[in-house]
């Protein structure tokens, strides 16, 4: 050649870090391929920002691999004696070791005995006075799993074994342990349970309930594998839901992430990822589903509308959100494009019928709706998250699997619900507000992550009060920090997610989508540090920021061996930080960057005075009630890290580490006496202070009122009453459940025979509910009984007292019925209340062997589908033949209607049969004219395919032709039919009146109301009938109207009342 050819070419980057390994670092997991949970300690590493950790295989460990790293996480595996030597070897050279349920062969290197017995699915108390456990919650919290209990021989207390929430394990067994070996710094602790196990486990439900359905509501869902009272084989929650305001998992990965910084302290200060940017403690994921009713574009409008001027939506500044949609949306291509350039995201709304699924079945409905969803919606990107309808998930990780094979990697499918389980009590049901990754039943890591829904609109939670305290103890002492998931459905128009978004703009919470958290979430978890170098008082190292990761903020423990942090450079230039105390240790805060830092230290002696500290409220001898204040002053000469209150020893709340230092005590969970009040302050060098004790005394007045019955059901002297109706009473106050049985509550026939049934107590509602075990008797008069007086067996309140007196009431049952229905009284759907609160029309296409008359509507009513209800009789192309308001219904069962007229119907001929709920929760059981219809001569309701689609309904806020079907589902709607029209014997009665009997204060202008047991002849209803007197007999002179739909007379005076 007459010259060189000289050109240049740029090599690809370095392929991700797989997510079951590291970037590298000073951090080694040491994993088992027999148990893969012991690889999953790299998610955990990473959810914790401690992105310098290396992983492999214990087939590939050697003495010379050790020497490499600071600190070594052991999975739990069996050891060979060779194996056990190399660790100890390593340990007394320097090392520091972190062993899960080790091998019992390296009991003596960490300091603990063995004993034979082991505690299954406990608990664990942290000492919150060691370095470790500042910071960390100060009350029992569960684990799953299995524990080795020990003995303590040399190794400090970290954590203790509870066999409950209140009982310590035998011999006060530890949980978590800390011991210093030889004389080079070496140390050794343990977890005497396998904590990745633990922390899959509390996330992802109970593996051995996987594939049932617990809770009664179909399809099956996560919560089922959380949901304790299965009927026939109940079992506690899965979750404690008396702690499901602590994030049990997360405060126990933190507890780990503690004690590594606290173990290399001697060796260097290692650097951590906050878990969000601009280090915000709490994000709001705001997610919705639409099911074709095209809401979505009202929802964007509003957050845009109620987004800052200018905002940054890169910047989380923005408010936005994701809308889960059927492809059958009129919301359309253009808009979704034109929302999702404005950073909103539109993903599709997988549909599984509401059914369970199978894996084949699963990848089928996600290859077609996805290939439909990216037919429609070809501007947008493919969805890359996801919430499947009906929040199906049939077993531990199908879906998890499913989505990952068609590039969907973030799930919000774990879903607090049903409501009566929720029951007021906000919180992590998964123990966790942090975005990880899912495990399969062994272990095994699924790259896709799980983002619990904590907040929906259709577990009776309420907004914002549910968001005002998710958010404030991420903000607050607590530090529960979270990414809180919501599903505000955008196919409707409510207020919750304004509330929700309020509630976080009032404290400076980002409210985004879910894909915006992927993306976050991805960039956190590729961005790493490394080349860490330590010269004894200067800490060098580089970052290298993920994409995605914007706003990425790095920490480092303020206080090193060689004194306080005093300055930070980035690629050479000083840069600010901030300094903060997270779950007890104090850090300084900084942003992160590609680059290089350097932190540099600045030797001051070491502190070793102690903080001052004084309860300042109350006061010493003070007698106190209720609700308690309790504060405290205190200093340091550096600065205060944190004050523990303490009453009679056991830790009171959580440290507060803000002042000024408070905590709220309930003195009515302590029984009346004299109680010792103490304050523990302590400083980020580890001294601590005790204060002098204040003694209160506790004087609640003590509850000695008996509780009273409020309402039963059926009322008192009723007549007609269904055959299958059960018998409620609810109360004043709370009752203890305990006194709530078959022996306290009773019914009896007119031979004072007790009849058979089961009783419960729901004391959400304060109600009690006795359901006989077979149909009461036509034309019989049944009494009710309630135990109350002075000897047991009585019922009792929460105190302990008992009704004054037996509460008795009778009532009548009606004659047997001259119609003939569809199903009879022992009839009950699967599922009584659907989780579906929208307005419906529901029905049934039904047909006549014979012609005959339709008198009224029959439906199965849960206790959810509260409101008014119409019924509804329709020819098949939609005329409207009858109609009536329900009235007297019970709480739950059968209710019927009849109508002012009979309805003439045709052999034959099909007919609809409906009824609007106006609150939803229909009765519902999918699939039930699947195949065959029912014949119950001479009525029968047709199958699906003879009925082209049966089982119908139409949303809408009033009554309406039913034409919609879905998966042949039965809404349990019938109807009453005689083959001549059926002569009324029976006479009708009062059974409501406005104002009440014996009311005062009642308004001089009130309207006097009377409502009926059935239609009335609107002639009968005048002046001479309906008369309102005053005090000396005179009749007061007066209108009266009648409103048959409402089986309501009304009398409304002339002039005001006196």
């Amino acid at each position: 050649m007459a010259s060189n050819h000289v050109y240049s070419f740029t090599t690809a980057d370095p392929p991700p870090v797989p997510p079951d390994d590291g970037p590298g670092g000073p951090i080694l997991v040491i994993s088992a391929a027999a148990n893969p949970f012991s690889r999953y300690y790299t998610e955990i590493l990473r959810a914790e920002g401690l992105n310098l950790f290396l992983a492999t295989d214990i087939s590939k460990v050697s003495a010379a691999t050790l020497d490499a790293y600071d600190v070594v996480i052991l999975g739990e595996m069996p050891l060979t004696s060779a194996q056990v030597t190399m660790f100890t070897n390593w340990v007394t050279a320097g090392g520091n070791l972190i062993a899960m349920r080790p091998d019992k062969q390296l009991a003596g290197l960490l300091g603990l005995t063995t004993t034979p017995a082991t505690l299954a699915e406990g608990y664990l108390l942290v000492d919150t006075t060691t370095q470790p456990g500042f910071g960390i919650v100060g009350e029992t919290i569960q684990f799953h799993g299995t524990a080795d209990l020990y003995n303590l021989a040399g190794a400090n207390r970290v954590a203790t074994l509870y066999t409950n929430a209140t009982t310590p394990a035998a011999g006060n067994a530890p949980a978590a342990t800390l011991r210093t070996v030889g004389s080079n710094g070496g140390q050794a602790a343990a977890f005497t349970y396998d904590l990745a196990r633990s922390i899959v486990y509390t996330r992802q439900g109970n593996p051995a309930w996987a594939g049932q359905n617990r809770d009664g509501l179909v399809p099956n869902r996560s919560n089922d594998m959380f949901y304790g009272n299965l009927e026939g084989a109940p079992e506690p929650d899965w979750v404690n839901l008396d702690k499901v305001a602590i994030p049990q998992a997360d405060e126990q990965q933190r507890l780990l992430a503690n004690l590594i910084l606290y173990m290399n302290a001697d060796r260097k200060p290692l650097p951590r990822f906050w878990y969000f940017p601009k280090n915000h403690k709490a994000v709001v994921i705001m997610t919705g589903d639409d099911h074709g009713v095209g809401l979505t574009k009202l929802h964007f409008d509003t957050f845009q509308q109620l987004s800052p001027p200018n905002c940054s939506v890169a910047d989380w500044e923005c408010i936005r959100g994701t809308s889960y949609v059927y492809t059958v949306s009129p919301f359309t291509a253009e808009e979704a494009f034109t929302y999702n350039a404005a950073g909103f995201e539109v993903a599709l709304h997988v549909n599984t019928g509401c059914a369970d699924y199978t894996a084949s079945s699963l990848a089928a409905d996600f290859s077609s709706q996805l290939a439909g969803f990216q037919a429609k919606y070809s501007t947008l990107p493919a969805p890359v998250t996801n919430r499947t309808h009906c929040i199906a998930w049939s077993d531990w990780a199908t879906q998890a699997l499913v989505s990952a094979q068609h590039g969907i990697r973030l799930d919000t499918n774990y879903y607090y619900f049903p409501g009566s389980w929720v029951n007021g009590r906000d919180g992590f049901f998964t123990g966790s507000g942090m975005i990880m990754r899912f495990a399969d039943l062994d272990g095994t890591l699924i790259d896709v992550y799980q983002a619990t829904t904590q907040m929906t609109d259709e577990s009776n939670q309420n907004y914002p009060a549910t968001a005002d305290v998710l958010l404030d103890r991420a903000l607050g002492p607590e530090g529960y920090y979270g990414a809180f998931t919501a599903n505000m459905h955008t196919d409707r128009d409510t207020d919750n997610p304004v509330a929700i978004i309020q509630s976080a703009q009032a404290r400076g919470v980002p409210v985004i989508t879910a894909r915006q958290m992927l993306t976050w979430v991805d960039g956190r978890n590729s961005s790493a540090f490394s080349s860490l170098n330590w010269n004894g008082n200067t800490l060098t190292f580089s970052i290298n920021a993920g994409t995605g990761a914007r706003n990425l903020r790095a920490m480092l423990p303020a206080q090193t061996s060689a004194g306080a942090i005093t300055s930070i450079n980035y690629n050479g230039a000083p840069i600010s930080f901030s300094t903060e105390v997270i779950k007890g240790v104090t850090y300084v805060i900084f942003p992160a960057q590609n680059g290089l830092y350097q932190a540099s230290t600045t030797p001051i002696p070491p502190d070793t005075e102690a903080p001052t500290v004084a309860i300042s409220s109350p006061a010493n001898g003070a007698v106190v009630t209720g609700t308690v204040a309790v504060a405290a002053t205190a200093s340091d000469n550096v600065a205060v890290a944190g004050v523990q209150f303490r009453l009679n020893g056991a830790n009171l709340g959580a440290e507060d580490t803000v002042a000024p230092y408070a905590v709220s005590w309930d003195s009515t969970t302590v029984a009346n006496g004299t109680y010792q009040l103490t304050a523990v302050a302590r400083d980020a060098a580890g001294n601590t202070t005790t204060s002098s004790p204040v003694d209160v005394t506790v004087d609640n007045v003590p509850d000695t009122t008996p509780p009273t019955v409020t309402s039963v059901t059926p009322p008192a002297g009723s007549v007609n009453v269904a055959a299958g109706a059960n018998i409620t009473v609810i109360f004043d106050e709370p009752m203890d459940a305990a006194t709530i049985n078959a022996t306290t509550i009773q019914l009896r026939d007119a031979a004072n025979t007790v009849v058979p049934a089961s009783v419960s107590y729901n004391a959400a509602n304060r109600t009690a509910t006795l359901d006989p075990t077979d149909l009461l008797l036509s034309s019989t008069t049944y009494t009710a009984l309630v135990r109350g007086g002075s000897t047991d067996p009585r019922v009792k309140d929460v105190a302990g007292n008992a009704l004054a007196n037996d509460f008795t009431w009778s009532f009548t049952t009606a004659a047997p019925s001259p119609f003939v229905s569809i199903w009879d009284e022992t009839a009950v759907p699967t599922l009584a209340s659907k989780d579906d609160s929208n307005a419906i029309e529901v029905g049934v296409k039904f047909q006549s062997d014979i012609a005959g008359y339709v008198s009224g509507i029959r439906f199965y009513k849960g206790a959810a589908n509260i409101g008014t209800h119409i019924g509804n009789l329709w020819s098949s192309s939609g005329q409207l033949l009858a109609s009536a308001t329900f009235v007297n219904e019970t709480a739950s069962g059968w209710q019927q209607v009849f109508f002012a007229t009979p309805v003439l119907i045709e052999a034959n001929t099909t007919y609809v049969a409906s009824y609007h709920a106006a609150v939803g929760r229909y009765a519902y059981d999918e699939n039930y004219f699947a195949t065959n219809g029912v014949n119950s001569p001479p009525l029968r309701a047709l199958s699906t395919g003879a009925a082209s689609g049966n089982g119908v309904f139409r949303y809408g806020a009033t009554s309406g032709f039913p034409t919609e079907s879905f998966n042949a589902s039965n809404y349990w709607v019938d109807v009453l039919f005689s083959t001549s029209i059926v002569e009324d014997t029976t006479a009708p009665t009062v059974v409501g009146v406005g104002p009440v009997a014996g009311a005062s204060g009642v308004a001089v202008s009130t309207v006097v109301t009377a409502t009926f047991s059935e239609a009335l002849d609107p002639a009968s209803i005048n002046g001479t009938t309906f008369e309102l007197r005053d005090g000396q007999g005179a009749v007061v002179a007066a209108s009266v109207s009648y409103a048959a739909g409402a089986l309501t007379a009304s009398l409304t005076p002339a002039s005001a009342l006196a």
